[in-house]
Protein backbone atom coordinates (compact mmCIF):
# COMPACT_ATOMS: atom_id res chain seq x y z
CA UNK A 1 0.00 0.00 0.00
CA UNK A 2 2.91 2.31 0.19
CA UNK A 3 5.40 3.06 3.10
CA UNK A 4 5.42 7.13 4.61
CA UNK A 5 7.92 9.18 3.92
CA UNK A 6 10.57 8.48 6.70
CA UNK A 7 11.42 11.85 8.73
CA UNK A 8 14.47 12.45 11.19
CA UNK A 9 13.69 11.93 14.85
CA UNK A 10 10.64 9.99 15.76
CA UNK A 11 10.54 8.03 12.60
CA UNK A 12 13.83 7.06 13.01
CA UNK A 13 14.06 5.81 16.87
CA UNK A 14 10.89 5.07 17.72
CA UNK A 15 9.01 2.61 15.46
CA UNK A 16 5.66 1.90 17.56
CA UNK A 17 4.88 5.18 16.92
CA UNK A 18 5.75 5.34 13.63
CA UNK A 19 4.04 1.66 12.50
CA UNK A 20 0.42 2.94 14.15
CA UNK A 21 0.79 6.01 11.89
CA UNK A 22 1.49 3.40 8.64
CA UNK A 23 -1.24 1.14 9.76
CA UNK A 24 -3.48 4.21 9.83
CA UNK A 25 -2.40 5.72 6.58
CA UNK A 26 -3.02 2.04 4.91
CA UNK A 27 -6.37 1.69 6.37
CA UNK A 28 -7.83 4.90 5.00
CA UNK A 29 -6.81 4.03 1.29
CA UNK A 30 -7.70 0.74 1.67
CA UNK A 31 -11.34 2.07 2.12
CA UNK A 32 -10.85 4.59 -0.17
CA UNK A 33 -9.82 2.12 -2.63
CA UNK A 34 -12.91 -0.05 -1.90
CA UNK A 35 -15.54 2.64 -1.87
CA UNK A 36 -14.16 3.76 -5.81
CA UNK A 37 -13.92 0.59 -7.09
CA UNK A 38 -18.29 -0.61 -5.80
CA UNK A 39 -18.74 2.80 -7.05
CA UNK A 40 -16.95 1.91 -10.59
CA UNK A 41 -18.40 -1.79 -10.93
CA UNK A 42 -21.90 -0.20 -9.58
CA UNK A 43 -21.74 2.17 -12.82
CA UNK A 44 -20.29 -0.70 -15.22
CA UNK A 45 -23.27 -2.84 -13.75
CA UNK A 46 -25.84 -0.30 -14.23
CA UNK A 47 -24.98 0.39 -17.76
CA UNK A 48 -24.40 -3.77 -18.63
CA UNK A 49 -28.25 -3.72 -17.58
CA UNK A 50 -29.61 -0.50 -19.64
CA UNK A 51 -27.59 -1.93 -22.63
CA UNK A 52 -29.57 -5.31 -21.83
CA UNK A 53 -33.11 -3.60 -21.78
CA UNK A 54 -32.36 -1.94 -24.57
CA UNK A 55 -31.77 -5.64 -26.47
CA UNK A 56 -34.90 -7.05 -24.78
CA UNK A 57 -37.14 -4.13 -25.83
CA UNK A 58 -35.73 -3.61 -29.25
CA UNK A 59 -34.41 -0.54 -28.96
CA UNK A 60 -31.44 -1.66 -29.83
CA UNK A 61 -31.05 -3.98 -33.01
CA UNK A 62 -27.88 -3.43 -34.64
CA UNK A 63 -24.95 -6.12 -33.29
CA UNK A 64 -22.16 -4.40 -33.96
CA UNK A 65 -23.19 -1.28 -32.20
CA UNK A 66 -24.18 -3.41 -29.65
CA UNK A 67 -20.93 -5.35 -29.57
CA UNK A 68 -19.08 -1.74 -29.73
CA UNK A 69 -21.23 -0.82 -27.07
CA UNK A 70 -19.96 -4.07 -24.99
CA UNK A 71 -16.14 -3.57 -25.92
CA UNK A 72 -15.85 0.55 -25.34
CA UNK A 73 -17.82 -0.53 -21.87
CA UNK A 74 -14.73 -2.93 -21.10
CA UNK A 75 -12.11 -0.57 -22.20
CA UNK A 76 -13.63 2.35 -19.97
CA UNK A 77 -14.11 0.46 -17.06
CA UNK A 78 -10.08 -1.35 -17.32
CA UNK A 79 -8.59 2.42 -17.75
CA UNK A 80 -11.33 3.64 -14.75
CA UNK A 81 -9.74 0.94 -12.78
CA UNK A 82 -6.24 1.61 -13.59
CA UNK A 83 -6.67 5.29 -12.89
CA UNK A 84 -8.28 4.65 -9.38
CA UNK A 85 -4.84 2.56 -8.63
CA UNK A 86 -3.29 5.41 -9.48
CA UNK A 87 -4.77 7.94 -7.57
CA UNK A 88 -5.55 6.27 -4.10
CA UNK A 89 -2.38 4.56 -3.87
CA UNK A 90 -0.16 6.55 -4.85
CA UNK A 91 -1.48 9.87 -3.09
CA UNK A 92 1.15 10.87 0.08
CA UNK A 93 -0.45 11.53 3.06
CA UNK A 94 -0.33 14.68 5.44
CA UNK A 95 1.57 12.94 8.64
CA UNK A 96 0.20 15.08 10.75
CA UNK A 97 -3.63 15.00 9.88
CA UNK A 98 -2.80 10.96 10.26
CA UNK A 99 -2.02 12.04 13.78
CA UNK A 100 -4.81 14.25 14.15
CA UNK A 101 -7.21 11.22 12.96
CA UNK A 102 -5.64 9.11 15.09
CA UNK A 103 -5.73 11.66 18.21
CA UNK A 104 -9.64 12.01 17.35
CA UNK A 105 -10.62 8.54 18.01
CA UNK A 106 -8.30 8.10 20.65
CA UNK A 107 -8.43 11.19 23.60
CA UNK A 108 -6.13 9.33 25.46
CA UNK A 109 -3.24 10.32 23.84
CA UNK A 110 -3.49 13.71 24.70
CA UNK A 111 -2.11 15.51 21.68
CA UNK A 112 1.17 13.73 21.71
CA UNK A 113 1.07 12.65 18.43
CA UNK A 114 0.34 16.07 16.97
CA UNK A 115 3.50 17.30 19.01
CA UNK A 116 6.02 14.86 18.16
CA UNK A 117 5.14 15.31 14.33
CA UNK A 118 6.02 19.06 15.14
CA UNK A 119 9.05 18.33 16.84
CA UNK A 120 10.07 16.56 13.61
CA UNK A 121 10.42 19.85 11.40
CA UNK A 122 12.39 21.64 14.37
CA UNK A 123 16.18 22.18 14.10
CA UNK A 124 18.56 19.80 16.50
CA UNK A 125 18.48 21.36 20.00
CA UNK A 126 19.22 19.62 23.15
CA UNK A 127 16.65 20.65 25.52
CA UNK A 128 14.24 19.95 22.78
CA UNK A 129 15.47 16.77 21.96
CA UNK A 130 15.17 15.49 26.11
CA UNK A 131 11.32 17.16 25.53
CA UNK A 132 11.09 14.90 22.94
CA UNK A 133 11.93 11.50 24.38
CA UNK A 134 10.02 12.21 27.09
CA UNK A 135 6.90 12.74 25.22
CA UNK A 136 7.53 9.36 22.92
CA UNK A 137 8.37 7.39 26.24
CA UNK A 138 4.87 8.25 27.17
CA UNK A 139 3.25 7.69 23.95
CA UNK A 140 4.63 4.34 23.60
CA UNK A 141 3.36 3.84 27.18
CA UNK A 142 -0.21 4.82 26.39
CA UNK A 143 0.18 2.37 23.25
CA UNK A 144 1.67 -0.41 25.21
CA UNK A 145 -1.44 -0.42 27.52
CA UNK A 146 -4.33 -0.07 24.96
CA UNK A 147 -5.17 -0.81 22.12
CA UNK A 148 -5.83 2.46 19.35
CA UNK A 149 -9.17 2.65 18.43
CA UNK A 150 -8.88 2.59 13.97
CA UNK A 151 -10.09 6.06 12.76
CA UNK A 152 -11.63 6.46 9.42
CA UNK A 153 -15.56 4.42 9.55
CA UNK A 154 -15.85 1.71 6.75
CA UNK A 155 -19.72 2.66 6.55
CA UNK A 156 -19.40 4.30 3.85
CA UNK A 157 -17.04 1.81 1.68
CA UNK A 158 -19.64 -0.64 2.54
CA UNK A 159 -22.50 0.75 1.79
CA UNK A 160 -21.09 1.34 -1.47
CA UNK A 161 -19.64 -2.24 -1.98
CA UNK A 162 -23.41 -3.28 -1.14
CA UNK A 163 -25.18 -0.98 -3.77
CA UNK A 164 -22.53 -2.85 -5.94
CA UNK A 165 -23.92 -6.41 -5.31
CA UNK A 166 -27.29 -5.26 -5.19
CA UNK A 167 -27.08 -3.70 -9.20
CA UNK A 168 -24.84 -6.38 -10.16
CA UNK A 169 -27.49 -9.28 -8.87
CA UNK A 170 -29.94 -7.90 -10.51
CA UNK A 171 -28.24 -7.34 -14.03
CA UNK A 172 -27.56 -11.28 -14.08
CA UNK A 173 -31.00 -11.84 -13.51
CA UNK A 174 -32.24 -10.35 -16.28
CA UNK A 175 -29.71 -11.37 -18.60
CA UNK A 176 -30.60 -14.77 -17.61
CA UNK A 177 -34.37 -14.15 -17.60
CA UNK A 178 -35.01 -12.25 -20.64
CA UNK A 179 -31.93 -13.16 -22.76
CA UNK A 180 -31.23 -10.09 -24.78
CA UNK A 181 -28.96 -11.49 -27.03
CA UNK A 182 -32.00 -14.04 -28.18
CA UNK A 183 -33.62 -11.28 -28.61
CA UNK A 184 -31.23 -9.46 -30.90
CA UNK A 185 -30.54 -12.45 -32.97
CA UNK A 186 -34.26 -13.29 -33.22
CA UNK A 187 -34.70 -9.20 -34.20
CA UNK A 188 -32.25 -9.57 -36.99
CA UNK A 189 -33.64 -12.68 -38.59
CA UNK A 190 -37.08 -11.21 -38.74
CA UNK A 191 -35.04 -8.15 -40.61
CA UNK A 192 -33.41 -10.44 -42.94
CA UNK A 193 -36.52 -12.14 -43.78
CA UNK A 194 -38.42 -8.73 -43.89
CA UNK A 195 -35.42 -7.01 -46.35
CA UNK A 196 -35.56 -10.42 -48.37
CA UNK A 197 -39.25 -10.17 -48.37
CA UNK A 198 -39.49 -6.28 -49.47
CA UNK A 199 -36.37 -4.49 -50.42
CA UNK A 200 -35.84 -1.39 -48.90
CA UNK A 201 -37.17 0.44 -52.69
CA UNK A 202 -40.11 -2.04 -52.69
CA UNK A 203 -43.71 -0.14 -52.28
CA UNK A 204 -45.15 -0.73 -48.84
CA UNK A 205 -46.94 -4.30 -48.91
CA UNK A 206 -49.52 -3.66 -46.72
CA UNK A 207 -53.01 -2.22 -49.22
CA UNK A 208 -55.45 0.61 -47.55
CA UNK A 209 -58.67 0.49 -49.19
CA UNK A 210 -59.96 1.98 -51.68
CA UNK A 211 -61.90 4.88 -50.95
CA UNK A 212 -64.12 7.59 -53.31
CA UNK A 213 -64.75 11.54 -52.19
CA UNK A 214 -67.86 10.65 -50.39
CA UNK A 215 -66.07 7.44 -48.55
CA UNK A 216 -63.06 9.51 -47.43
CA UNK A 217 -64.95 10.58 -44.86
CA UNK A 218 -65.83 7.25 -42.85
CA UNK A 219 -63.70 5.22 -40.28
CA UNK A 220 -61.85 2.69 -41.94
CA UNK A 221 -58.85 0.53 -40.31
CA UNK A 222 -57.04 -3.02 -41.04
CA UNK A 223 -54.78 -5.07 -38.86
CA UNK A 224 -52.90 -8.23 -40.11
CA UNK A 225 -50.49 -10.49 -39.43
CA UNK A 226 -48.58 -10.65 -42.32
CA UNK A 227 -45.76 -13.09 -40.88
CA UNK A 228 -46.00 -16.15 -40.68
CA UNK A 229 -49.07 -15.71 -42.26
CA UNK A 230 -50.13 -18.79 -42.24
CA UNK A 231 -50.84 -21.95 -39.97
CA UNK A 232 -48.07 -23.38 -38.52
CA UNK A 233 -46.74 -26.77 -37.20
CA UNK A 234 -43.99 -26.29 -35.26
CA UNK A 235 -42.04 -28.32 -32.22
CA UNK A 236 -42.46 -27.05 -28.79
CA UNK A 237 -38.99 -25.63 -28.79
CA UNK A 238 -39.03 -23.52 -31.94
CA UNK A 239 -39.39 -19.51 -31.69
CA UNK A 240 -41.48 -18.20 -34.36
CA UNK A 241 -41.32 -14.33 -35.39
CA UNK A 242 -44.25 -12.05 -36.40
CA UNK A 243 -45.45 -9.28 -38.21
CA UNK A 244 -48.16 -7.15 -37.35
CA UNK A 245 -49.01 -3.86 -39.35
CA UNK A 246 -51.90 -2.09 -38.43
CA UNK A 247 -53.03 1.39 -40.73
CA UNK A 248 -56.72 3.52 -40.04
CA UNK A 249 -57.64 6.61 -41.02
CA UNK A 250 -58.39 7.77 -37.24
CA UNK A 251 -54.94 7.76 -34.60
CA UNK A 252 -54.33 4.08 -33.21
CA UNK A 253 -54.59 4.60 -29.55
CA UNK A 254 -54.26 0.42 -28.69
CA UNK A 255 -52.63 -1.83 -30.43
CA UNK A 256 -51.78 -5.85 -29.32
CA UNK A 257 -51.94 -9.47 -30.18
CA UNK A 258 -53.62 -12.09 -28.13
CA UNK A 259 -53.40 -15.99 -27.96
CA UNK A 260 -55.45 -19.10 -26.41
CA UNK A 261 -54.12 -22.35 -25.51
CA UNK A 262 -56.37 -24.87 -26.59
CA UNK A 263 -59.52 -22.80 -26.97
CA UNK A 264 -58.97 -21.56 -23.35
CA UNK A 265 -58.79 -17.97 -21.77
CA UNK A 266 -57.39 -15.65 -24.54
CA UNK A 267 -54.41 -13.51 -22.93
CA UNK A 268 -53.44 -10.04 -24.19
CA UNK A 269 -49.92 -8.65 -24.84
CA UNK A 270 -49.71 -5.00 -25.26
CA UNK A 271 -47.56 -3.20 -28.32
CA UNK A 272 -46.29 -0.19 -27.46
CA UNK A 273 -47.82 3.33 -29.03
CA UNK A 274 -46.84 3.46 -32.40
CA UNK A 275 -44.38 6.74 -33.25
CA UNK A 276 -46.73 7.50 -36.45
CA UNK A 277 -50.37 7.63 -34.92
CA UNK A 278 -52.23 6.37 -38.16
CA UNK A 279 -49.69 3.36 -39.43
CA UNK A 280 -47.37 0.79 -36.98
CA UNK A 281 -45.34 -2.34 -38.10
CA UNK A 282 -44.33 -4.75 -35.03
CA UNK A 283 -42.19 -7.49 -35.44
CA UNK A 284 -42.66 -9.62 -31.62
CA UNK A 285 -41.03 -12.90 -30.71
CA UNK A 286 -43.33 -15.41 -30.09
CA UNK A 287 -41.18 -18.14 -27.89
CA UNK A 288 -43.49 -21.34 -27.72
CA UNK A 289 -41.20 -22.58 -24.50
CA UNK A 290 -41.74 -20.12 -22.31
CA UNK A 291 -45.61 -20.77 -22.68
CA UNK A 292 -44.63 -24.35 -21.88
CA UNK A 293 -46.70 -25.95 -24.41
CA UNK A 294 -46.72 -29.81 -24.57
CA UNK A 295 -47.21 -32.18 -27.71
CA UNK A 296 -50.40 -31.75 -29.68
CA UNK A 297 -51.08 -28.44 -27.88
CA UNK A 298 -53.02 -25.83 -30.45
CA UNK A 299 -52.07 -22.21 -29.75
CA UNK A 300 -54.55 -19.59 -31.47
CA UNK A 301 -53.42 -16.33 -31.96
CA UNK A 302 -54.63 -12.96 -33.51
CA UNK A 303 -53.78 -9.07 -33.34
CA UNK A 304 -56.07 -6.20 -32.64
CA UNK A 305 -56.06 -2.45 -33.24
CA UNK A 306 -58.61 0.17 -31.74
CA UNK A 307 -59.08 3.52 -32.34
CA UNK A 308 -61.65 6.17 -30.13
CA UNK A 309 -64.40 5.14 -32.35
CA UNK A 310 -63.89 1.46 -34.04
CA UNK A 311 -61.96 -1.55 -33.43
CA UNK A 312 -60.40 -3.90 -35.74
CA UNK A 313 -59.25 -7.36 -35.77
CA UNK A 314 -56.60 -9.38 -37.45
CA UNK A 315 -57.36 -12.62 -39.61
CA UNK A 316 -57.24 -15.89 -36.53
CA UNK A 317 -54.47 -17.84 -36.99
CA UNK A 318 -53.31 -21.53 -35.36
CA UNK A 319 -50.32 -23.05 -34.20
CA UNK A 320 -50.31 -26.62 -33.55
CA UNK A 321 -47.12 -28.68 -31.46
CA UNK A 322 -46.26 -31.77 -32.94
CA UNK A 323 -43.68 -34.36 -31.93
CA UNK A 324 -40.34 -34.58 -33.39
CA UNK A 325 -40.47 -36.53 -36.93
CA UNK A 326 -38.05 -39.34 -35.28
CA UNK A 327 -40.64 -39.94 -32.51
CA UNK A 328 -43.94 -40.24 -34.70
CA UNK A 329 -41.67 -42.87 -36.50
CA UNK A 330 -41.35 -44.88 -34.00
CA UNK A 331 -45.34 -44.99 -32.83
CA UNK A 332 -46.33 -48.58 -33.06
CA UNK A 333 -46.85 -49.76 -36.58
CA UNK A 334 -45.16 -46.61 -38.26
CA UNK A 335 -46.50 -44.05 -40.14
CA UNK A 336 -49.29 -46.08 -41.73
CA UNK A 337 -50.53 -48.19 -38.61
CA UNK A 338 -53.58 -47.92 -36.56
CA UNK A 339 -51.85 -45.81 -33.97
CA UNK A 340 -50.54 -42.80 -36.88
CA UNK A 341 -54.12 -43.31 -38.33
CA UNK A 342 -55.98 -43.09 -35.60
CA UNK A 343 -54.21 -39.46 -34.65
CA UNK A 344 -54.65 -38.32 -38.04
CA UNK A 345 -58.46 -38.90 -37.65
CA UNK A 346 -58.26 -36.92 -34.74
CA UNK A 347 -55.91 -34.39 -36.35
CA UNK A 348 -58.75 -33.84 -39.29
CA UNK A 349 -61.09 -33.00 -36.93
CA UNK A 350 -59.16 -30.30 -34.70
CA UNK A 351 -58.10 -28.74 -38.41
CA UNK A 352 -62.54 -28.64 -39.53
CA UNK A 353 -62.72 -26.93 -36.04
CA UNK A 354 -59.69 -24.69 -36.30
CA UNK A 355 -61.21 -23.25 -39.98
CA UNK A 356 -64.86 -22.98 -38.23
CA UNK A 357 -63.50 -20.76 -35.72
CA UNK A 358 -61.68 -18.58 -38.42
CA UNK A 359 -64.73 -18.24 -40.64
CA UNK A 360 -66.82 -17.24 -37.46
CA UNK A 361 -64.29 -14.61 -36.91
CA UNK A 362 -64.36 -13.45 -40.12
CA UNK A 363 -67.66 -13.02 -39.94
CA UNK A 364 -68.32 -11.06 -36.74
CA UNK A 365 -65.36 -9.14 -37.61
CA UNK A 366 -66.86 -8.22 -41.11
CA UNK A 367 -70.60 -9.40 -41.27
CA UNK A 368 -72.58 -8.56 -45.00
CA UNK A 369 -75.31 -5.51 -44.43
CA UNK A 370 -77.78 -7.38 -45.94
CA UNK A 371 -79.59 -9.44 -43.22
CA UNK A 372 -80.34 -11.94 -45.68
CA UNK A 373 -76.40 -12.71 -46.44
CA UNK A 374 -75.88 -12.80 -43.05
CA UNK A 375 -78.23 -15.80 -42.30
CA UNK A 376 -77.14 -17.86 -45.22
CA UNK A 377 -73.83 -17.45 -43.59
CA UNK A 378 -74.53 -18.29 -40.43
CA UNK A 379 -76.37 -21.06 -41.69
CA UNK A 380 -73.68 -22.64 -43.23
CA UNK A 381 -71.16 -22.19 -40.10
CA UNK A 382 -74.45 -23.65 -38.77
CA UNK A 383 -74.50 -26.77 -40.94
CA UNK A 384 -70.26 -27.19 -40.30
CA UNK A 385 -70.42 -27.50 -37.06
CA UNK A 386 -73.45 -29.74 -37.01
CA UNK A 387 -71.58 -32.16 -39.68
CA UNK A 388 -68.25 -32.07 -37.70
CA UNK A 389 -70.44 -33.13 -34.58
CA UNK A 390 -71.24 -36.36 -36.57
CA UNK A 391 -68.00 -36.79 -37.78
CA UNK A 392 -66.97 -36.51 -34.42
CA UNK A 393 -69.63 -39.45 -33.22
CA UNK A 394 -69.34 -41.47 -36.17
CA UNK A 395 -64.86 -41.10 -34.77
CA UNK A 396 -65.85 -42.40 -31.04
CA UNK A 397 -67.97 -45.07 -32.14
CA UNK A 398 -65.27 -46.61 -34.41
CA UNK A 399 -62.61 -46.09 -31.76
CA UNK A 400 -65.26 -47.82 -29.23
CA UNK A 401 -65.09 -50.94 -31.80
CA UNK A 402 -61.87 -51.32 -32.92
CA UNK A 403 -60.24 -50.38 -29.26
CA UNK A 404 -62.42 -52.43 -27.48
CA UNK A 405 -59.59 -54.09 -25.27
CA UNK A 406 -57.40 -50.89 -24.55
CA UNK A 407 -59.02 -48.46 -22.05
CA UNK A 408 -60.51 -46.33 -24.53
CA UNK A 409 -63.34 -45.39 -22.15
CA UNK A 410 -61.56 -41.48 -21.66
CA UNK A 411 -61.34 -40.96 -25.20
CA UNK A 412 -65.40 -41.74 -25.96
CA UNK A 413 -66.11 -39.58 -23.28
CA UNK A 414 -63.76 -36.80 -24.82
CA UNK A 415 -65.00 -37.25 -27.99
CA UNK A 416 -69.05 -37.51 -27.25
CA UNK A 417 -68.33 -34.38 -24.86
CA UNK A 418 -66.98 -32.55 -28.29
CA UNK A 419 -69.74 -33.86 -30.26
CA UNK A 420 -72.75 -32.23 -28.07
CA UNK A 421 -70.58 -29.17 -27.33
CA UNK A 422 -70.37 -29.06 -31.47
CA UNK A 423 -73.99 -29.27 -31.76
CA UNK A 424 -74.56 -26.34 -29.18
CA UNK A 425 -72.67 -23.99 -31.12
CA UNK A 426 -74.31 -25.25 -33.90
CA UNK A 427 -77.82 -24.04 -32.56
CA UNK A 428 -76.06 -21.07 -31.29
CA UNK A 429 -74.63 -19.71 -34.68
CA UNK A 430 -78.66 -20.39 -36.59
CA UNK A 431 -79.90 -18.53 -33.61
CA UNK A 432 -77.36 -15.48 -34.03
CA UNK A 433 -75.64 -16.15 -30.54
CA UNK A 434 -72.16 -14.90 -32.42
CA UNK A 435 -70.39 -14.41 -29.08
CA UNK A 436 -71.94 -17.40 -27.00
CA UNK A 437 -71.43 -19.50 -30.26
CA UNK A 438 -67.78 -18.69 -30.37
CA UNK A 439 -67.43 -19.75 -26.76
CA UNK A 440 -68.64 -23.46 -27.32
CA UNK A 441 -66.18 -23.82 -30.36
CA UNK A 442 -63.22 -22.93 -28.33
CA UNK A 443 -64.42 -25.37 -25.94
CA UNK A 444 -65.22 -27.87 -28.69
CA UNK A 445 -61.81 -27.45 -29.65
CA UNK A 446 -60.34 -27.97 -25.99
CA UNK A 447 -62.28 -30.97 -26.12
CA UNK A 448 -60.81 -32.44 -29.41
CA UNK A 449 -57.87 -31.77 -28.58
CA UNK A 450 -58.03 -33.56 -24.80
CA UNK A 451 -59.30 -36.16 -26.88
CA UNK A 452 -56.13 -36.75 -29.03
CA UNK A 453 -53.45 -36.46 -25.62
CA UNK A 454 -55.86 -39.45 -24.41
CA UNK A 455 -55.55 -41.13 -27.60
CA UNK A 456 -51.70 -40.75 -27.01
CA UNK A 457 -51.86 -41.59 -23.76
CA UNK A 458 -53.63 -44.54 -25.13
CA UNK A 459 -50.96 -45.73 -27.36
CA UNK A 460 -48.09 -45.69 -25.03
CA UNK A 461 -50.19 -47.59 -22.49
CA UNK A 462 -51.15 -50.48 -24.89
CA UNK A 463 -48.81 -50.38 -27.23
CA UNK A 464 -49.14 -53.80 -28.73
CA UNK A 465 -53.01 -52.75 -29.57
CA UNK A 466 -51.84 -51.09 -32.44
CA UNK A 467 -49.13 -53.63 -33.29
CA UNK A 468 -49.78 -54.60 -36.80
CA UNK A 469 -50.37 -58.45 -37.72
CA UNK A 470 -51.05 -59.09 -41.25
CA UNK A 471 -52.97 -61.83 -41.89
CA UNK A 472 -51.02 -64.84 -43.92
CA UNK A 473 -52.95 -64.67 -47.67
CA UNK A 474 -53.24 -67.38 -49.40
CA UNK A 475 -50.49 -68.64 -52.23
CA UNK A 476 -52.23 -67.61 -55.29
CA UNK A 477 -52.53 -70.36 -58.01
CA UNK A 478 -52.12 -70.93 -61.74
CA UNK A 479 -48.89 -70.92 -63.54
CA UNK A 480 -45.99 -68.49 -63.61
CA UNK A 481 -47.04 -66.62 -67.03
CA UNK A 482 -50.47 -65.63 -65.18
CA UNK A 483 -49.01 -64.31 -62.44
CA UNK A 484 -46.50 -62.28 -63.86
CA UNK A 485 -49.73 -60.96 -65.71
CA UNK A 486 -51.51 -60.21 -62.95
CA UNK A 487 -48.78 -58.51 -61.46
CA UNK A 488 -48.07 -56.65 -64.48
CA UNK A 489 -51.78 -55.44 -64.58
CA UNK A 490 -51.49 -54.67 -61.15
CA UNK A 491 -48.40 -52.73 -61.19
CA UNK A 492 -50.38 -50.12 -64.04
CA UNK A 493 -53.69 -50.08 -61.73
CA UNK A 494 -51.70 -48.77 -58.90
CA UNK A 495 -49.37 -46.30 -61.03
CA UNK A 496 -52.70 -44.98 -62.43
CA UNK A 497 -54.42 -44.87 -59.45
CA UNK A 498 -51.57 -42.94 -57.69
CA UNK A 499 -51.89 -40.47 -60.65
CA UNK A 500 -55.30 -39.87 -60.36
CA UNK A 501 -55.10 -39.14 -56.28
CA UNK A 502 -52.48 -36.99 -56.88
CA UNK A 503 -54.14 -35.19 -59.39
CA UNK A 504 -57.53 -34.80 -57.24
CA UNK A 505 -54.93 -33.45 -54.15
CA UNK A 506 -54.27 -30.67 -56.28
CA UNK A 507 -57.56 -30.13 -57.09
CA UNK A 508 -58.52 -30.17 -53.25
CA UNK A 509 -55.89 -27.91 -52.10
CA UNK A 510 -56.75 -25.28 -55.13
CA UNK A 511 -60.48 -25.34 -53.72
CA UNK A 512 -59.26 -25.16 -49.81
CA UNK A 513 -56.87 -22.10 -50.66
CA UNK A 514 -60.10 -20.13 -52.28
CA UNK A 515 -62.40 -20.83 -49.49
CA UNK A 516 -59.39 -19.57 -47.14
CA UNK A 517 -59.49 -16.34 -49.08
CA UNK A 518 -63.07 -16.08 -49.12
CA UNK A 519 -66.47 -14.49 -47.89
CA UNK A 520 -68.80 -17.92 -46.31
CA UNK A 521 -71.85 -16.37 -48.66
CA UNK A 522 -69.91 -17.00 -51.35
CA UNK A 523 -69.01 -20.64 -50.95
CA UNK A 524 -71.54 -21.64 -52.99
CA UNK A 525 -69.46 -20.94 -55.99
CA UNK A 526 -67.38 -23.71 -55.48
CA UNK A 527 -69.83 -26.06 -55.02
CA UNK A 528 -70.10 -27.17 -58.49
CA UNK A 529 -66.34 -28.03 -58.18
CA UNK A 530 -66.37 -30.04 -55.09
CA UNK A 531 -69.39 -32.11 -56.08
CA UNK A 532 -67.20 -32.88 -59.94
CA UNK A 533 -64.42 -33.69 -57.81
CA UNK A 534 -66.80 -36.50 -55.47
CA UNK A 535 -68.23 -38.03 -58.29
CA UNK A 536 -64.64 -38.48 -60.46
CA UNK A 537 -63.00 -39.96 -57.17
CA UNK A 538 -65.95 -42.62 -56.94
CA UNK A 539 -66.04 -43.57 -60.49
CA UNK A 540 -62.34 -44.00 -60.08
CA UNK A 541 -62.67 -46.15 -57.50
CA UNK A 542 -65.39 -48.54 -58.97
CA UNK A 543 -63.39 -48.73 -62.20
CA UNK A 544 -60.31 -49.69 -60.04
CA UNK A 545 -61.35 -51.24 -56.88
CA UNK A 546 -58.07 -53.48 -56.10
CA UNK A 547 -56.27 -49.90 -56.00
CA UNK A 548 -58.37 -48.81 -53.19
CA UNK A 549 -58.75 -52.34 -51.04
CA UNK A 550 -56.56 -51.01 -48.06
CA UNK A 551 -57.93 -47.39 -48.12
CA UNK A 552 -61.59 -47.95 -47.59
CA UNK A 553 -61.78 -45.53 -44.41
CA UNK A 554 -59.66 -43.29 -45.63
CA UNK A 555 -62.09 -43.29 -49.11
CA UNK A 556 -65.04 -43.04 -47.21
CA UNK A 557 -63.59 -40.26 -44.66
CA UNK A 558 -63.08 -38.11 -48.22
CA UNK A 559 -66.10 -38.26 -49.22
CA UNK A 560 -67.59 -37.35 -46.68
Amino acid sequence: MGELEEGKGVNKRYHVVESNLGRTAARWKWLRFLQHVSTLGGIVSLLVLLLGLALVRGWLVNRPLAVAAIVLLSVGAVIALVLVLVKVLGDELERKWLAGSLEKMNPSLLDRLNTLIFLERTKADAALDSFERRIVQQTQGVLSQTSLKPPFSAGRSLAHLAAFIGVLAVTVLVYQRYSPWEHLRAAQLIAAAAEKENPPNAPLSLELPDTTVTEEAKDWGEIRITEPGHDLRVTKVDVVPLQIEAATSQALTNVGWLHALNGGVEQRHALPRPKEPRFAVYQPVLYLEELKLAEWDVLTYYAKASTEKSAYASEVFFIEVRPFHEDILKMPGGVGGKACKGMNELSTLIERQQQIIRQTHRYQQQPHADARLQEQDRGKLSRGESELGDATKHLAAQFAAELEPAPVGGLVGELDAAQKTLNQASGMLRSDLIPAAQQQEREALNQLVAARKHFQKVIAETPDQFSEHPEDEPEPRGDAKDKLQQMAEFRNEQKAAQDFVKEAVEKQRSIAQRANRQQPATFNQLAPEEKALEKSLADFQAQHPQAFRHADAELQAAEQ
